[in-house]
C-alpha cells in the first residue's frame, strides 16, 4: 500500500545569491529580485514553525560557511526571530557552546547529520536545524534544514534567493569581521618607530654577472587547474551538475565536490522483482554509489540499481542509483538538468523489505512504494 508523508518535504536549501553590485537593505527586495538576508531567514523561521507542534524544543546546531561571523549571525537572527513568535522552544545557546566545545566543532564548521542527531539528544531537543554555504561562483547557495530528532528525518527546509548587499559581502569578508557602514576596519597603528636608515656600505663590490647556463632543460609546464563547475554546467559524463559542495561529502570513501545526473531516464523499472531485504542502505547526500553497491550485493538482479550500475555515457562508468537525498536535490534543479517526466523515481533507499523510497516529480512528495512497482530512474554520478 502506497504511503505519502503528509507532514514533511525535502524542499530546497537556502540559496544566497550575492548578485554583483546590486544591494539592498534589511527586509527589502533588492534590485535584482531576490530577498534580503532578514527576510529570507524570516521566511525560514515560518516554515520550522509549521513543521513542529507548538513548544517542541529546537537546537540551533551550526551553518558552515567560510565566515564565523556570517554564520553566527544567520543562527542568533533565527534564533531572535524564533523566540520572539514563540511557537517553537529555542535550546539557550550556552548550552550548545558547551556541547561544541566538548564535541570540538564551531558554528561555522560542518557537522554530519549523525553528530547533529547526536547533540540534539544531548541537548534533549526534538529539532536541531543545520545548513552549510556553497560558493556557486556568481551566486551563493545556503543549505538550512530541520531534523527531527526521533525520526531522523528533515521536517522543513527553505530555499529564498538573497540579494547582494554591503552586509552580507562584509559579514563574508575575512571571516566576517563586519563594522558599521559594511566595511572591514583596518587595525589602527599607535607609537610604531620609523626605523632608522641603514648605514651605506662603503666599497661594496659589484658582484660579477653569472656564466650563462649551458643546455639547462625547460621546467615543465604545471599542470592546468581542476575544472571548476556550477550548477546547470555539463559535467564529464555529459550530463548537468546538480549538486556542488565546496568543503566536499564523501561518495564511497572517495572525498568529491559535484553530482552530475545523466542526460536521460532509464525504464520504468522496478525495484526489485522479488522481495530480498537490503538493510544497510541510507539517505544522504554521497550515499547513492554505496547504497547501489548494497543492494546489488544483496540481490545482483534489483532492475533499478542495476541498471544505473550498468549505465555508460560519456566515457564514464561510475554512474548509481541516487539515495533519497540526492533524487531531492535532482527534483529541485529538475527545470536545469531536463528531460524528466511528471511520475515517480526510484531512490536507492530502502524502506522495509517490501518498499523503497520515490519521489514523485510532479510535486516532490516522496513515499515508501511497492519496490515491484514500474517507476523511472536517472542516473548520477559523484567526483
Amino acid at each position: 500500500m502506497k504511503k505519502v508523508l503528509k507532514n514533511w518535504h525535502f524542499l530546497p536549501f537556502l540559496v544566497l545569491a550575492l548578485a554583483g553590485c546590486s544591494t539592498t537593505t534589511s527586509g527589502v527586495s533588492g534590485v535584482s529580485g531576490g530577498l534580503a538576508l532578514d527576510t529570507a531567514i524570516e521566511q525560514a523561521a515560518a516554515r520550522m514553525e509549521n513543521a513542529f507542534e507548538a513548544g517542541t524544543e529546537i537546537a540551533l546546531v551550526s551553518v558552515s560557511s567560510p565566515s564565523t561571523q556570517f554564520s553566527e549571525y544567520v543562527l542568533t537572527y533565527l534564533e531572535t526571530v524564533l523566540v520572539n513568535n514563540g511557537k517553537l522552544a529555542v535550546v539557550d545557546r550556552s548550552n550548545l557552546d558547551r556541547i561544541r566545545e566538548e564535541q570540538g566543532f564551531q558554528s561555522s564548521g560542518e557537522v554530519s547529520d549523525a553528530s547533529a542527531k547526536a547533540i540534539g539528544q544531548l541537548l534533549g531537543a526534538g529539532a536541531i536545524v543545520t545548513g552549510g554555504l556553497v560558493n556557486l561562483g556568481d551566486e551563493y547557495r545556503l543549505n538550512l534544514k530541520a531534523i527531527n530528532v526521533v525520526t531522523a528525518r528533515i521536517a522543513a527546509s527553505y530555499a529564498g534567493d538573497i540579494a547582494g548587499s554591503p552586509r552580507i559581502l562584509t559579514l563574508l569578508a575575512s571571516g566576517g569581521a563586519a563594522v558599521s557602514g559594511g566595511a572591514v576596519a583596518a587595525p589602527s597603528v599607535r607609537n610604531t618607530p620609523t626605523p632608522a636608515a641603514a648605514p651605506p656600505v662603503p666599497n661594496t663590490p659589484t658582484p660579477a654577472a653569472a656564466p650563462p647556463a649551458r643546455n639547462t632543460p625547460t621546467p615543465a609546464t604545471p599542470p592546468a587547474r581542476a575544472v571548476e563547475y556550477a550548477i546547470g554546467d555539463t559535467g564529464p559524463g555529459g550530463g548537468k551538475i546538480f549538486y556542488v559542495s565546496p568543503a566536499g561529502f564523501q561518495s564511497n570513501g572517495v572525498t568529491c565536490h559535484y553530482l552530475e545526473a545523466a542526460p536521460e531516464d532509464i525504464g520504468p523499472l522496478k525495484w526489485q522483482s522479488v522481495n530480498i531485504q537490503v538493510g544497510t542502505t541510507r539517505s544522504g547526500i554521497g550515499m547513492g554509489a554505496a547504497n547501489t553497491a548494497a543492494i546489488l550485493a544483496a540481490d545482483p538482479n534489483a532492475a533499478a540499481a542495476r541498471t544505473c550500475d550498468m549505465y555508460r555515457t560519456g566515457g564514464k562508468d561510475d554512474w548509481f542509483l541516487p539515495s533519497r537525498d540526492e533524487l531531492t536535490e535532482m527534483y529541485w534543479q529538475k527545470a536545469i538538468i531536463g528531460g524528466f517526466g511528471t511520475g515517480y523515481y526510484w531512490s536507492s533507499l530502502e524502506y522495509n523489505y517490501s518498499n523503497a523510497w520515490a519521489q514523485s516529480f510532479s510535486n516532490g512528495d516522496q513515499s515508501d512504494q511497492g519496490k515491484m512497482y514500474q517507476f523511472s530512474v536517472r542516473s548520477v554520478r559523484a567526483f
